[in-house]
């Protein structure tokens, strides 16, 4: 008799997917119920159920839980302070305006009487050590004094005239200056994420600003130090309320009850609005980081800000996209903006740093297309005044200066429509350069029809984009080089180059093609160069030469007909997908590698640069796109990026 095995029911799987959860990792009905898709559904109804109960009768901070309900507490006297009044508080303390024997005031924040627990004292020693660890960043709040008073700690530091809240409508106004002041608080949020914690309470109340504007980063009252997160994990792994104690990690315990979600309910993450507390990490701040600029360039707060756990719901509808809600916003700010908000928590910025760098890359390109604006608009003005004066007696016309187009979204557009786009040819200036790596004057542009239009001379390393973006996911990207000597230098293109900004500086990887013409011999003797596929990152210290360092994919020879330094131009192309890079020398396919490098090659990364055991680099089609040049002369005649279909 044949048996028969017994189908799984969804309380099965959903006790499944709590064992997933329990062990850290945050997965959907649809992977655990793969095999049983009739199950997905009821599956989901569960998992909505349990994360509602988690999120629901949550107060909309714990650091003003109940604030309420707080009985006024009389000022405190001290001996080196005097209070002039309160400033304001919350759950956890009371912050008081306070004046030194010199005259100068001061917040002081004071743990409240009913906060003066274990674990009370715990949380407030907490929030001032990483402020202290914070110490010398511009834009995080410093604390200037840490001590007791009568049993009850408190901390000293410097009084801010306001905060975001109080002049969003300021900032809405200018998205500029929006996004230069959240590219400073990215900044101090990733430092924090550098130092190893997490904010998990950021909001434009949160956001300090000093009489000229500058944001300092403040309330560190929910900070937790991501070597703490594992002991959130509840003890008991069948408790689907999420209470009870949490484990110990070594002597010590987390502050946070299970289940209990921390934040600002609008500027939560999906994981932490539903209170999976043990799951805190730096993207949970780059989510927030992204409500608060959806908030500033649209004047509005995005939909999921109602109930941010309803995004764990496959089913739910994503955010509209900003620009509906403020047509004419900028492609590139809203690009950031979804980055920040992508429910996939894997699709976001791995940390403020990168957001930061994000902003600070549209703020440059902005600055940079404004200066070309009054450049042309300059020019412009004085051909119509010279005409002017010349047609007088004829005419009376004026010319209407007009504004430079910008060459990178016309590309886009045109790649987008499926046409291919010339980035550099003899006869014509490059489409668009920006020097990432080594000086400017590396890069020397030639616009004489017989001379080749870009030429990167150096005595380092020199990285010259050719597009930031070519926001397609599936193109070819093909350049005509040659090496002009000294013949060990290599010379080559790159995809997915990226800022990673690190304590240590900011490194440069990307995944490049390189070839040299140093004289080698091939198996019967024949003079051959040789060609090299890496994952390369550079480390730019302005205080020593750039280091440029890499892995090593793959390798191969060619053909070398020629002697001395220049043995011809070769022709170097990849083939970009989502998923996958296809490398091409002289028209023959060398090497095909994922865009995401295998383990080992990522465990080389983390150790080389010191990421954070979560960082995982990618190198995505729409990541800039150049050529490079390591110690040498190369010549740049023809670039392009052409369209392609899977």
């Amino acid at each position: 008799m044949a048996q028969t095995t017994a189908l799984p029911s969804a309380i099965e799987l959903f006790l499944k997917w709590k064992q997933f959860l329990d062990d850290g990792a945050l997965t959907t009905a649809t992977d655990v119920a793969a095999n049983h898709p009739d199950l997905v559904d009821p599956l989901q109804l569960l998992i909505n159920s349990y994360l509602n109960d988690r999120a629901a009768g949550v107060e909309k901070t714990l650091t003003s839980m109940a604030g309420h309900d707080h009985e006024p507490e009389p000022s405190p006297v001290f001996d080196d302070f005097t209070v002039l009044g309160p400033l304001g508080g919350g759950g956890m303390g009371v912050v008081y305006r306070v004046r030194d024997a010199l005259d100068r005031e001061f917040a002081l924040k004071m743990v409240r009487h009913g906060q003066l627990t274990q674990a009370g004292r715990e949380r407030f020693h907490d929030e001032a050590k990483a402020m202290v660890c914070l110490e010398g960043h511009p834009n995080v709040v410093k604390v200037q004094h840490y001590s007791e008073k009568d049993g009850r700690p408190y901390f000293v530091m410097p009084i801010y005239p306001g905060n975001l809240t109080s002049r969003l409508a300021e900032f809405q106004a200018d998205p500029a200056k929006s996004v230069r002041l959240m590219a400073a608080v990215a900044d101090g949020v990733g430092h924090l994420h550098a130092q190893g914690y997490v904010h998990r309470d950021l909001k434009p109340h949160n956001i300090l600003l000093s009489a000229d504007g500058q944001p300092a980063v403040s309330d560190f009252g929910l900070v937790k130090s991501l070597s703490e997160i594992v002991s959130d994990v509840p003890t008991n792994a069948a408790d689907s309320n999420g209470s009870g104690e949490t484990k110990p990690s070594g002597a010590k315990r987390s502050r946070t009850m299970a289940g209990a979600a921390v934040g600002t309910r609008a500027y939560m993450a999906p994981d932490q609005a539903a209170g999976l507390t043990h799951l805190s990490n730096p993207k949970w701040d780059v989510w927030a980081l992204g409500v608060i600029l959806h908030e500033l360039l649209t004047g509005h707060r995005p939909t999921s800000s109602e109930a941010p756990q309803r995004m764990l719901d496959p089913r739910a509808p994503d955010n509209p996209p900003p620009s509906i809600v403020k047509p004419g916003l900028d492609p590139k700010l809203e690009r950031v903006i979804r980055k920040c908000l992508a429910r996939d928590e894997k699709a976001r910025y791995a940390n403020a740093a990168e957001v930061a760098a994000a902003l600070r890359a549209w703020d440059r390109e902005s600055r940079g297309r404004f200066r070309s604006t009054l450049v042309a608009a300059g020019f412009l003005i004085a051909v119509a005044v010279v005409l002017a004066n010349a047609l007088w007696p004829r005419s009376n016309s004026t010319v209407t200066p007009t504004a430079d187009p910008d060459p990178v979204a016309d590309a886009q557009v045109a790649l987008g429509r499926g046409e291919p786009v010339t980035l550099v040819a003899p006869g014509e200036p490059p489409k668009w350069v920006n020097v990432a790596i080594g000086p400017a004057s590396a890069v020397q542009l030639d616009r004489s029809a017989n001379r080749a239009p870009m030429r990167l001379d150096t005595h380092s390393a020199v990285l010259a984009d050719l597009s930031p973006d070519p926001a397609i996911d599936v193109y070819r990207f093909e350049v005509e080089l040659s090496n002009q000597g000294p013949a060990k230098t290599h010379v080559g293109l790159y995809v997915g180059r990226q800022h990673v900004v690190m304590p240590r500086g900011i490194f440069h990887v990307m995944a490049a093609l390189t070839f040299t013409d140093e004289l080698g011999h091939g198996p019967d003797g024949e003079r051959v160069g040789t060609w090299e596929l890496k994952f390369r990152d550079i480390h730019e210290d302005p205080n020593r030469n750039n280091i440029h360092r890499g892995q090593d994919v793959k390798s191969g020879t060619f053909p070398l007909p020629n002697l001395g330094p220049d043995s011809g131009s070769h022709v170097l192309a990849v083939d970009v997908s989502p998923d996958t890079l296809t490398w091409h020398f002289d028209g023959q396919q060398v090497a095909s590698i994922p865009c995401v490098p295998k383990d080992l090659d990522q465990q080389l990364f983390r150790r080389r640069l010191q990421l954070t055991p979560d960082r995982l680099l990618e190198f995505s089609p729409r990541q800039a796109v150049g050529v490079c040049n390591f110690k040498g002369v190369a010549v740049c005649r023809r670039a392009k990026l052409i369209p392609t279909r899977n």
